[in-house]
């Protein structure tokens, strides 16, 4: 027979999102044999016990985690492209401004030998 208590542990960790494989790692590491731990896994939902599929609880609490986790970088990234564009449009506003300077004084310095 299985314990109630790890059943009970199984399920709660589950419907926090936490994966399967990081559930029997942590109670390997803390003493739970592995044989007793794959059977709590395989016990049957009509015992009432666990599910082998988390609820939209823990799916979407997860999810958000993840989100949060991953919003920095995000928008790292889609900032990257919009700066990119920035800094060419700088860089080439800036050359034809040099460019037509430099086009106005040679025209200029033209202007005065030839007088």
């Amino acid at each position: 027979m299985i314990n109630p208590q790890l059943l009970d542990y199984i399920k709660k960790q589950l419907e926090q999102g936490v994966s399967k494989e990081e559930i029997k790692r942590a109670l390997v590491s803390n003493g739970w044999q592995d044989r007793d731990v794959e059977g709590a896994f395989l016990m049957p939902a009509s015992q009432g016990t666990i599910s082998s599929l988390p609820g939209a609880t823990a799916i979407l609490g997860q999810a958000f985690s993840i989100y949060k986790q991953r919003l920095g970088t995000f928008l790292g990234v889609s900032i990257i492209l919009p700066l990119f564009g920035f800094i060419l449009s700088v860089f080439f506003g800036l050359l034809a401004v040099f460019y037509q300077r430099s086009a106005v004084s040679a025209r200029l310095h033209s202007a005065c030998l030839s007088h």
